[in-house]
């Protein structure tokens, strides 16, 4: 998960919106619907944020 080829960047125009507000929200979300969330579901909604914004990433993650 840590590993090097998993380090993604946000455009810098895009950063305070997603990592201020969009992350945040899914998150806070996450942990309110989870709130013992185990390993897996946290990988897995880690998996649903790259599908889903995964493409506003440098570089893209999926299509």
């Amino acid at each position: 998960m840590h590993s090097l080829e998993n380090l993604r960047g946000i455009p810098k125009e895009l950063d305070n919106l997603l990592h201020l507000t969009v992350f945040r929200f899914e998150w806070d979300e996450f942990y309110r619907l989870h709130p013992n969330a185990t390993r897996q579901q946290v990988l897995d909604y880690v998996a649903y944020i790259e599908k889903k914004y995964g493409h506003l990433f440098n570089p893209p993650i999926g299509e």
